[in-house]
């Protein structure tokens, strides 16, 4: 080999080594680079928790704003109240319209149908007939009652029903009045106000009343038993 051949073999050599250690020098400075950003990451992404946990808090309190404008709040409280008290109206339906029905209520405080005739579709309460209505309205009467019986500090243990059952067909009628008898598990009476016959043939105790006439004297009330 000449002089000449090795001295470019040694200069080549040399150059090589400077461009490795360049890299190297490169390599620790992006590792550096990279672990910073690590830090960085894990840092943004705990500020990332912070910040849904704050946006969280933001939006109830929002809410919260929304609900005390006005009567948002007293609107809030009676809706939530409504649908506790429909669920209870819904069990007492199921049961005396012998499955055919259940009550829900909406955000809105509206009352919605469940039939269950009709694989469980919802229908306005508008739609019901006048029978359907009446059976309805009883079952939300007799949860509401229960409800204000759980929360009173006196208890409530008797309320009207004025009419309303003479618009019920024969099978219904019976399956109302075997409803409200046992009522009287829950310890609440119900009186009945009605002209139906076969209603007051049920009762075990009537209040009747005869109507004054004209020259003779006032009205009388007796109590059969």
């Amino acid at each position: 080999m000449t002089a000449a051949a090795y001295d470019e073999i040694v200069t080549s050599h040399q150059l090589l080594e400077e461009s490795i250690e360049q890299q190297k020098a490169l390599e620790i400075r992006l590792k550096s680079s990279i672990d910073e950003l690590e830090k960085r990451l894990t840092e943004l992404a705990s500020y990332l928790v912070e910040k849904e946990k704050v946006d969280h808090r933001l939006a109830l309190i929002a809410d919260l704003e929304k609900l005390f404008a006005g009567k948002r709040f007293v609107e809030f409280v009676a809706v939530s109240r409504l649908k506790y008290i429909s669920i209870e109206a819904s069990k007492r339906l199921t049961e005396i319209s012998n499955g055919n029905y259940g009550l829900e209520a909406d955000d809105e405080g509206k009352f919605i149908i469940r039939d269950y005739k009709n694989g469980g579709a919802a229908r306005d309460a508008s739609t019901l007939s006048g029978g359907e209505t009446f059976l309805a309205s009883l079952s939300l009467a007799l949860a509401l009652s229960a409800e204000i019986q759980l929360k009173g500090r006196a208890p409530l243990e008797f309320f009207f029903l004025d009419e309303g059952f003479g618009s019920l067909h024969e099978d219904a009628l019976e399956v109302v009045m075997n409803s409200i008898e046992r009522l009287h598990n829950d310890r609440l009476k119900v009186g009945i106000i009605s002209h139906v016959e076969s209603i007051k043939n049920r009762m075990p105790v009537k209040l009747l009343i005869t109507p004054g006439e004209a020259g003779v004297g006032g009205s009388r009330v007796r109590i059969e038993k």
